[in-house]
């Protein structure tokens, strides 16, 4: 069975006939927006759900720091925009959730996002009385994997949102992808949710998502493999392949991801703000 997380890589390999809502804009540092707007459940075999799946393609080299800067800032208002009308409005208990292994590079995105968010909860505990309501409450943890730690992700995300009852989950991972090109260069947000790799082959394991977690769940993550099958008719079905140069970028790859986030829940900072914090 062939595994991908994109809704762009759904839409080819069903050679465009789907009923997918689709809107595409181009953008500077020849960078591409792509949303797409999943309107029926009928994909579900695909483990894609009815929803909205926003991509920001052909990112390219991050080192030039005014690009890095204006694909956080696209990116954090496309993640912004997910965000229910409610919540936007900041005072919010929010959670950011990194999954995967630390230990392995082209599973790592979502701990090393974690590591740069700016998490603000502590102070609420504090010095509450100070804080403007406009200022989300911001908490941030990797729960790594039951290979490591022996307790399920899913377990160590449900007894942390029974404890602190977050508002809203934002969940990062490393995302896969049935087009090499696709590696490390596109950054997909959606408002569905998610169902890690290891999930979609174990039975009876469902996603992350507003149905399981009882909140709204915003998933987004960048492709650091690709499936193998695709590419090779010997490869098994659960093999992967990677950049060889991802131990080069993924830091990179993770800042972005993480700016955007800071961005997007904290919407009075500025680029160089999230950047003097986090660095």
């Amino acid at each position: 069975m062939e595994f991908f997380d994109l809704a762009s890589d759904l839409d080819k390999k069903l050679g465009g006939d789907t009923d997918f809502t689709k809107k595409e804009f181009n953008l500077k540092y020849e960078l591409k927006r792509q949303d797409i707007e999943i309107v029926t459940e009928e994909y579900l075999t695909y483990e894609m759900h009815k929803g909205k799946y926003n991509s920001v393609e052909n990112l390219g080299d991050l080192t030039d720091v005014a690009k890095l800067e204006y694909a956080s800032s696209v990116i954090g208002n496309v993640i912004f925009e997910l965000i229910p009308k409610d919540i936007q409005k900041g005072g919010k208990n929010i959670l950011v959730v990194g999954l995967g292994n630390r230990g392995i590079v082209a599973d790592s995105l979502g701990a090393k996002v974690v590591d740069k968010i700016i998490v603000t909860r502590h102070n609420f505990e504090t010095v509450k009385t100070e804080i403007s309501p406009n200022i989300s409450s911001i908490s941030a943890f990797c729960p790594n994997v039951s290979g490591i730690t022996g307790i399920d992700s899913k377990e160590m995300i449900f007894a942390v949102i029974d404890k602190i009852k977050p508002d809203m989950v934002i969940v990062v991972d490393s995302l896969i992808s049935r087009d090499l090109d696709n590696i490390m260069n596109v950054v997909q947000v959606n408002n569905v949710g998610i169902t890690p790799a290891s999930y979609k082959i174990t039975e009876g394991y469902c996603g992350l998502s507003e149905t399981t977690l009882g909140i709204p769940v915003i998933a987004l993550g960048v492709p650091l493999v690709a499936s193998c099958n695709r590419f090779l008719s010997s490869c098994g079905d659960n093999l992967v392949i990677t950049s060889r140069n991802i131990d080069m970028r993924i830091g990179k790859i993770a800042d972005l991801v993480a700016y955007s986030i800071n961005l997007a829940l904290n919407k009075f900072l500025t680029f160089d703000d999230v950047f003097e914090c986090v660095r």
